[in-house]
């Protein structure tokens, strides 16, 4: 199921939740 959702949404897009994920994680721990 993943995968095939994966395929749906744009590397950009994927690479950018990614950045935003990891922002996200990073705050928080302050």
């Amino acid at each position: 199921a993943m995968s095939k959702a994966l395929n749906f949404i744009n590397p950009d897009e994927l690479s950018m939740q990614c950045i935003l994920i990891a922002l996200n994680r990073f705050l928080q721990e302050k």
